[in-house]
């Protein structure tokens, strides 16, 4: 009489073992899976492989996906305005550290990079320099002071969306035009290090006209406005040096009559 009831215990401890280690299973699996989000790091940041600064060469391969970042002087560069402008001189890409108070505003202080491109660009528009001198600038803040350097320049551009509405005669000096999204890396290279770099994607940078375009000029008037872009770009960074020596003159003036008994 005993093996059947042995026999009828084997199998409820059977049954039973095998709820105890599902249930087991089950339960650890919940743990583990209530503990992840807890564990999990916070949001990496963009990066910026396989693009590596000025330690390499940009190219439309090479681009990252995410926000529009690099370095200048080794200082973190974050784009927080980016701009295409056209004037006398050509077309101008500038990317600001320091947003813009309004569509044509001008940024004088912070740091910035500034490229001369060879051309307008337009929707799917894409153009690669492998190095060399050019046109290109960075101004790089060092404690209280700005400081412009140029060198080699090395870019990678593709714009994908562009929209650039015709010049207005009663518009202003300088014109909101347009948009402009897309993508990019760049390095510019100085003596003794400096260096300057920036890769990403941007979108909703401002398509901007400074002063009336030659097409819209009278012929007899075009000839005292056909000068050289090297000399038009020298005349614009002069001006915006004199505005931040100015703005640090004010600065200097207000913090020395602060400190006045």
């Amino acid at each position: 009489m005993r093996r059947p009831w042995a026999f009828f215990s084997i199998i409820l401890c059977g049954y039973g073992c095998g709820d105890t280690k599902e249930n087991t299973s089950t339960a650890a699996t919940a743990e583990v899976a209530q503990a992840a989000p807890e564990t999990a790091p916070d949001a990496a940041a963009p990066s910026v492989a396989p693009f590596r600064g000025c330690d390499d060469t940009p190219a439309l391969t090479a681009i990252p996906e995410g926000a529009l970042v690099g370095a200048v002087d080794g200082r973190p560069f974050q784009a927080r305005a980016v701009v295409f402008e056209h004037g006398v001189g050509g077309w101008v890409l500038r990317i600001h550290d320091a947003p813009l108070t309004h569509p044509t505003a001008r940024v004088v202080d912070g740091q910035q990079i500034e490229l001369a491109l060879p051309e307008e660009p337009t929707a799917g528009w894409r153009s690669e320099r492998a190095g060399g001198v050019g046109n290109a600038s960075w101004t790089a803040a060092q404690q209280q002071n700005l400081a412009t350097r140029r060198g080699t320049e090395a870019w990678a551009i593709e714009v994908t969306d562009w929209t650039r509405l015709p010049w207005r005669p009663d518009g202003g000096v300088i014109q909101d035009t347009g948009r402009a999204a897309g993508r990019l890396a760049i390095a510019l290279r100085g003596d003794g290090g400096h260096c300057a770099w920036i890769a990403g994607r941007f979108d909703g940078a401002f398509v901007r006209q400074v002063g009336r375009p030659l097409g819209d000029i009278p012929q007899a008037n075009q000839g005292a406005l056909m000068r050289a872009p090297a000399d038009a770009r020298r005349d614009r960074a002069d001006f915006e040096r004199r505005l931040r020596l100015e703005s640090e003159r004010a600065v200097q003036g207000a913090t020395q009559g602060q400190a006045k008994p």
